[in-house]
């Protein structure tokens, strides 16, 4: 079962992402047909607040529940919400070096 009694589809606990900033018509049927668990945003899924929260919503729309959405931003190289609009944060080994000079 996903979070809130969702039944898990015959693809199981699926992760999918989207080509772009909008959802496609077939990204649409393929997401309302496999139902996925969630989704992840890459950087060519993100534009502004706004786009975001748009194509978060058309994900879910499309999936038929409240799909966990996540996305690819590790710190350092790996940061797909940038600054000024969003926190840039350290790579991990410099999060980790500074936890541990505490």
């Amino acid at each position: 079962m996903y979070p809130g009694g969702h039944a898990v589809t015959r693809f199981g606990a699926t992760i999918l992402d989207a080509e772009g900033l909008r959802l496609t018509g077939e990204e649409k049927a393929l997401f309302r047909d496999t139902r996925p668990f969630g989704f992840i945003l890459f950087a060519r899924n993100i534009d502004s607040p706004d786009q975001v929260r748009a194509l978060c919503s058309e994900m879910r729309e499309a999936a038929g529940h409240a799909a966990m959405i996540t996305i690819d931003q590790e710190g350092g190289r790996v940061q797909r919400l940038r600054a000024p609009l969003w926190r840039e944060w350290p790579a991990p080994l410099d999060q980790a070096e500074a936890a541990g000079a505490g």
